[in-house]
């Protein structure tokens, strides 16, 4: 793990097994954290939460420090807009991990080292490389769902480089909170209906059919 080098701690770090390339990132990281780090020879160690005067962690002070951190960033606006009490929490949680692009697509397998062959990371559908902003904007199927959509509300839709800043323009404008709302929910529910109906597609061998009962909800909610 590491030794003490003419009086000064000096990290060795070993692992197990050959690293991924994002693990790797992750280390210079890790790396760059100890390296502050100061280990003084003949002092024991003891865990200190710098975030408060004493050194002792609360949930309290945890939460506060979170806060502060969050409170009007983009992400504390987003996170409060996709945790919607009108949708149901499986559904919520799902499209916060698509903003954070935490989704198991074939680039994310690809990246992890779990899809092996790059060829075997693209879509199933139109052959191009699998992410989040691919399988839910710019896939072929997807915007052909997106068109239909803004057909059915009357309004156009704005589809951004990724799922990100596209959420964040969806309904941007509406002065109305529930009318907001609304729209937030309208987002969530077709993000949630598109994954389910590529999964269908993909492993069931099951038609898209916009006009199916599954695509009801997503069309008379924004009428």
């Amino acid at each position: 793990m590491g030794n003490i080098q003419e009086g000064t701690w000096k990290w060795n770090l070993s692992w197990r097994r050959t690293l991924f390339e994002w693990e790797k990132e992750d280390t210079m990281k890790l790396q760059g954290i100890l390296d502050n780090v100061k280990i003084t020879p003949g002092r024991p160690d003891k865990w200190q939460w710098i975030h408060s005067s004493d050194g002792l962690y609360s949930t309290k002070m945890a939460y506060w420090k979170l806060t502060k951190e969050r409170t009007g960033s983009k992400e504390a606006k987003m996170s409060k807009r996709i945790w919607n009490p009108m949708l149901p929490s499986k559904i919520a949680a799902f499209n916060w991990r698509v903003i954070l692009d935490r989704i198991p697509t074939k680039a994310n397998l690809h990246k992890r080292g779990i899809i092996k062959d790059i060829e075997e990371a693209k879509c199933g559908i139109c052959e191009e490389y699998k992410d989040a902003s691919h399988l839910f904007l710019n896939c072929k199927i997807s915007k052909w769902i997106w068109k239909a959509c803004s057909r059915w509300w009357g309004t156009t839709v704005a589809l951004k480089e990724d799922c990100c800043n596209t959420f964040d323009q969806f309904g941007n404008g509406i002065k109305d909170p529930h009318i907001a709302e609304g729209w937030d929910c309208i987002w969530n529910t077709v993000i949630w209906t598109v994954w389910m109906a590529r999964n269908r597609k993909i492993f069931q061998d099951t038609e898209i059919n916009v006009g199916g009962r599954h695509w009801k909800a997503v069309r008379y909610m924004g009428c």
